[in-house]
């Protein structure tokens, strides 16, 4: 893909200071908050309402479920990029 964003874009916003210095916390995270199991039904689950179900007329809990998963994603790519960039840089 290519890189074609602003220069705001290429910051990470959703690591604390903590994760920031060890990223695999972040994976520790994201494989606590659900199994490799859970998750590809959670992505599986988020794809078929994205694609037509309506957000609105899941439980509240599944919708927390579900925007939970969106986050520890969101933070698990930042995390895999400074991953990828120190391996980059050795």
């Amino acid at each position: 893909m290519k890189n074609d964003h602003p220069d705001f874009e290429q910051f990470l916003h959703y690591l604390n200071e903590q994760e920031s210095a060890n990223p695999k916390l972040v994976i520790d995270e994201f494989f606590n908050f659900s199994s490799l199991h859970e998750s590809k039904l959670l992505l599986w689950e988020w794809l078929r309402i994205l694609t037509g179900s309506d957000f609105d007329e899941l439980e509240t809990c599944d919708q927390d479920q579900l925007l939970r998963f969106f986050v520890n994603l969101e933070k698990l790519v930042e995390a895999s990029y400074m991953v990828n960039s120190e391996n980059l840089s050795s």
